[in-house]
Order: C-alpha cells, then sequence, then structure tokens
C-alpha cells in the first residue's frame, strides 16, 4: 500500500512544491505591484518591466552558466559527440525568441499599467480568464479544432 502512495506522489505530485512557489510569488508580485502603482502612483511602468525582465535575464543567465549545467556534467563527460546540446543559429533564435521577447514584455508592461487604472480583484479575474480567451482565439482561427 505504501508504494502505491509514493509513487503517485512520484508521478503526480513531483512539481507540486514549485507550484505553490510560483504562485505565492505571483500573488506576491501582483500585491507588490499593485501597491507601488495604484497606491504609491509610481511612474515609470515601462522602467519597472524592463528592471523586471534584467533580473530575469541575470538570473536565467546564472542559472544556465553556474548549476544547469551541473545535472548534465556525466552526460557530457560520458558523450562521444563534443556537446550534449547543439547550439541555435542566430537567425532562428531572433525568429523565434524576439517575437516572443516582444509580446512577453508588452503583457506584463500593459499589466502593470493596468494594474494601476482597476482593482486587483478585477484585474485577479481578467488574468484568470487568459487562457479561455487563448482557447476561443485558437478555435476562431482555426487553429484547434473544437471537440468533446
Amino acid at each position: 500500500m505504501r508504494v502505491t502512495e509514493v509513487s503517485f506522489y512520484k508521478e503526480n505530485c513531483s512539481l507540486l512544491p514549485y507550484l505553490l512557489v510560483w504562485f505565492l510569488s505571483s500573488i506576491l508580485l501582483s500585491l507588490t505591484n499593485r501597491y507601488a502603482y495604484g497606491i504609491l502612483h509610481f511612474p515609470l511602468l515601462l522602467h519597472a518591466t524592463s528592471f523586471h525582465f534584467f533580473a530575469q535575464f541575470l538570473f536565467g543567465y546564472w542559472y544556465t552558466t553556474y548549476v544547469d549545467w551541473k545535472q548534465y556534467k556525466d552526460e557530457l563527460s560520458s558523450s562521444s559527440s563534443t556537446s550534449l546540446f547543439e547550439q541555435m543559429p542566430w537567425l532562428e533564435y531572433s525568429e523565434i525568441a524576439l517575437p516572443l521577447g516582444i509580446f512577453a514584455a508588452l503583457d506584463i508592461g500593459l499589466s502593470n499599467m493596468g494594474m494601476s487604472l482597476i482593482p486587483i480583484s478585477i484585474y485577479t479575474i481578467l488574468r484568470s480568464a487568459t487562457p479561455l480567451f487563448v482557447l476561443f482565439l485558437s478555435f476562431w482561427m482555426g487553429l484547434e479544432k473544437p471537440s468533446v
């Protein structure tokens, strides 16, 4: 009986701590943004968004440079190829990452601006309805086919 509980956790709940940290940090960021933009009337919305992205870049660079490679160290040393990961050409990278980065920056920047204009309860309702908007737009654009 105990074996099935452990395997159930490994299969279904192993990401739960990470999800809880993500949800808590998301709530904390929303409340902090609401305080800064709504109550303090912080005037530099895009500057704050740029700072957030720069901090994410530094953390991502640190993680991929120093932390992430440790788990692949054995694979790299035992691999017959010179590199475990192939480098993506800059043109292909810019065609994929640049539009995603621009839209993510617009999403966060406009969300911060909207947070200063509406109550946080309405903001949370609208942000949580985003997957429904994406689903309906994908049906409308023909990217997904409705099924039961």
